[in-house]
């Protein structure tokens, strides 16, 4: 049983109740029956009806044929003829109006139950297709994306408003046209297209192109398949990347840029902290090993006792001093680095900073044949190690540290291990790449080997300790 509300259009008066009655009977809502055309328009108007049930030869000027068209045009409500006609020009006539149904007279009660619940829900059906239709259509025309479907040959078949726009045309006229025609001018299909590449291997494909006017598209391809799975088509999503191809190509040249100013200021700053401790060591250095050499001498001819115990106490006063200023030498730039190598410096640094100063302990193992490594190398690595280091001293809270120097076919390898509380190196990752500032040290790190061709990896897990690889190019310096 349904509720639905229809107008019943009929100059038989007996028909019209006969017809009447028996709506009801099956539940349906019958609030009026019209005799002509016009006041079948009329009536539709004003009482919204979900169905017409049209009598196709009416009294008046206008026949039910007219009047269901303009009912179907203007109200968007379905028509279900009624009829005693079936000649083939009524017939042919009635099928332009697009009717839900079409009852011969006379008709059984269950047929035309049947017929207008047929109609009324394909009518539902179609109402519904329509406005998904239509919001795909908004949703499409809205996209930045050119979203284009193309049949097996290349023929546009449907595009929507931005691939219009790009190609500077109308969309109806891009339709029936070769894509490669409408992008590209040319005659034939382009060679690696990923359209025709989607078309001859049935499978989605994706990649850039560059039309003559010198903007850069990304393609992405998928073939549509029939209900056999044999591909009939491909709709093609692409994107104007030009912008962003030309910042990302900016901006990795601020990159490269900004990477070599650091690399240089780096080694600017290794040369001063090289200059600034041969300046502490030669002159301050020198000159209180001179001055404790003076008091000493003194002290030797001083018979007085106070003034022996204070000569005493300004003598181990220097010598704090001296250890201070030796510090500072070491921590501004380690001499063993440019006098004997890097593994004497690193191993130099473990004793005074991770033994003496933390007591962690160490082991390290070295096997470097060449003498020495040119000076930007020998600076980086250094540098680099050190600050790996410190950063065990500052999070890992490591109790042993492992050092390995080793020199293979054309670079140099180094190995620092920690047994540590380590940390997610995924989500490390993932800070990185959003800007924020954690374990710098590592990022420095990984910045400076890369900007001399090295390589970089990090093995970490949480309360296991961690593991810093890395792999340079070797360069030795000639002597």
């Amino acid at each position: 049983m349904t509720d639905a509300k229809i107008l019943v259009v009929e100059d038989e008066i007996i028909t019209a109740r006969a017809i009447e009655e028996a709506l009801k009977r099956w539940g349906y809502d019958v609030p009026s029956a019209v005799s002509s055309g016009l006041e079948a328009i009329e009536k539709a108007a004003e009482i919204q009806p979900d169905l017409v049930l049209m009598d196709i030869v009416l009294k008046g000027d206008m026949d039910g044929i007219e009047a269901a068209e303009q009912i179907r045009s203007r109200f968007d409500i379905p028509v279900v003829y009624l009829t005693a006609y079936t000649d083939s020009e009524t017939v042919q006539r009635a099928k332009i109006t697009e009717p839900f149904g079409y009852i011969t007279k006379p008709f059984e009660e269950k047929q035309l139950f049947t017929i207008i619940e047929m109609a009324l829900y394909k009518h539902k059906i179609d109402k519904a297709l329509r406005k998904s239709e239509s919001e795909k259509q908004l949703i499409l025309s809205t996209l930045s994306e050119l979203i284009v479907y193309h049949d097996k040959n290349l023929r546009i078949v449907w595009a929507n408003r931005a691939a219009g726009e790009a190609a500077g045309r109308p969309t109806n006229q891009m339709v029936g046209h070769y894509c490669y025609e409408i992008w590209h001018g040319r005659r034939e299909p382009c060679v690696g297209c990923p359209v025709t590449k989607s078309i001859e291997i049935g499978e989605p494909q994706d990649g850039e192109i560059t039309t003559p006017d010198g903007r850069i598209w990304d393609i992405c391809a998928n073939p549509v398949r029939d209900e056999k799975g044999e591909v009939t088509g491909v709709v093609g999503t692409t994107l104007d990347i030009t912008q962003r191809k030309r910042a990302e190509e900016k901006l990795l040249d601020y990159q490269a840029q900004l990477k070599s100013l650091t690399s240089e200021l780096l080694l600017v700053e290794e040369r001063e902290r090289r200059r600034l401790a041969r300046a502490v060591h030669d002159n301050i250095g020198q000159e209180l090993v001179l001055a404790k050499m003076e008091l000493q001498s003194s002290m030797e001819s001083t018979m007085g006792p106070d003034a022996m115990g204070i000569l005493d106490k300004v003598c181990k006063l220097l010598d704090k001093v001296m250890q201070d200023v030796h510090s500072l030498t070491f921590e501004l730039s380690s001499p063993l680095l440019y006098e004997v190598g890097l593994v004497a410096a690193v191993e130099q640094w473990l004793a005074e900073e991770i033994r003496k100063k933390h007591g962690i302990k160490y082991k390290l193992s070295a096997n470097v044949k060449s003498k020495a490594f040119d000076h930007e190398l020998n600076a980086t690595v250094f540098r680099v190690v050190r600050e790996l280091l410190i950063n065990v001293i500052k999070h890992a809270k490591a109790k042993n540290i492992r050092v390995g120097i080793k020199e293979l076919k054309g670079a140099l390898s180094v190995a620092i291990e920690d047994d540590g509380v380590g940390f997610d190196v995924a989500k490390f990752a993932k800070a990185l790449r959003k800007g924020k500032k954690t374990k710098f040290g590592l990022f420095s790190a990984k910045e400076q080997l890369e900007f001399l061709g090295g390589k970089f990896r990090i093995e970490s897990v949480p309360k296991k300790g961690t593991k810093v690889s890395m792999t340079i190019p070797l360069r030795t310096e000639d002597r």
